[in-house]
Formats: structure tokens, sequence, C-alpha cells
């Protein structure tokens, strides 16, 4: 939970929202692509509705949290509240239902179980929890990479004398 957590609201590897408002929400692309308005407006709602699933998120790990984790809690807190001030600005406010009612489901994609991480990483732990609005010179670009086509070898004839190249098997995990 806490990996999870902090690669949201402490995004320093892949750049987190930055990278998208860098991409799609530029005058540029909105000039250059009007049929994608409605799918811009959906992006930004998603955004802001990530907001109160991550405050819910950094609640249950401020009550699993063990003393020794606690200051990098305290530091996820800070990032998220940036974070939080930064997204409601520009996409708005989001709220979740309140899930202690008893009559309110959770959904089952809410269910989920994740691995719990001990290790935190020293980048993470070093990091600011800035979320870049500017592209920086440690920004980097997106690039869509060619799809992989398949490669077809053609069968050649075994010629008598010939040997084979040696074939080696792996173990299948199950």
């Amino acid at each position: 939970l806490s990996m999870l957590l902090n690669g949201m609201v402490d995004p320093a590897v892949m750049g987190g929202f930055a990278k998208y408002e860098k991409a799609f929400f530029t005058e540029e692309y909105v000039r250059d692509h009007p049929e994608d308005q409605d799918k811009l407006t959906h992006l930004k709602d998603l955004i802001a509705w990530q907001i109160p699933f991550l405050g819910a998120g950094i609640k249950i790990h401020e009550k699993r949290v063990s003393d020794n984790l606690r200051p990098f809690h305290d530091r996820m807190e800070e990032c998220f509240k940036n974070l939080k001030m930064k997204v409601e600005k520009e996409y708005g406010v989001r709220e979740m239902p309140d899930f202690d009612d008893r009559r309110v489901g959770r959904p089952r994609s809410m269910l989920r179980s994740y691995r719990q991480m001990s290790i935190i990483s020293l980048t993470s732990m070093n990091s600011d929890c800035s979320t870049p609005s500017k592209p920086t010179s440690e920004s980097f670009d997106l690039e869509l990479a060619p799809p992989k086509t398949p490669r077809v070898e053609q069968e050649e004839p075994i010629s008598p004398g010939s040997t084979l190249p040696e074939v080696k098997l792996r173990r299948s995990k199950k």
C-alpha cells in the first residue's frame, strides 16, 4: 500500500499528472484534435476523482503504518496535500460516498488486494514531492513504439548428415 500510494502522490519517476497535462492539455493539442474534446473532459474528471480515493488510501495507511515508517507517511501526507490543492484547483473537487454507511456497498473493483511492501526506495524517501507543472531538464517525452511484427522463419530442408542446434526446454511455472 505504501509504494502504491507514494507512487501516485509523489510521482518522482514517471512524472504523474504533469505528463498528461504536457501531452494532452495544451492549446496546440486541443486545436489539432477537436474530436478528442469529450475524451479530454473525461480524463480531467478521472484525474480529479483520484484525489478522494488517494485520500482514503492515505487514511488507511495512517492507521496501519508502523513507527519506523511514520516519517515516510508524514512526508507522503504532505505530498498528498500539495497534489490535492493543485488537482482540485485545476479540475475541481470530487467527494466519495460515505463508505461507513452500511447501506452503501463497495464496488468489487475497490476490493483488490495488494502485496504489502516493507522496503521504501531511497529515491522515494528523498523526493521533494513536487508535481512538476512545467517541463524540466529531467523531463522526458513519451514515444510510441512501433508495433512488433511477428518474425516468420522459413523452414529449410534438413540435409543428410547435418546437425540440428540444441534445444533447451524451460520448466513451466506452475
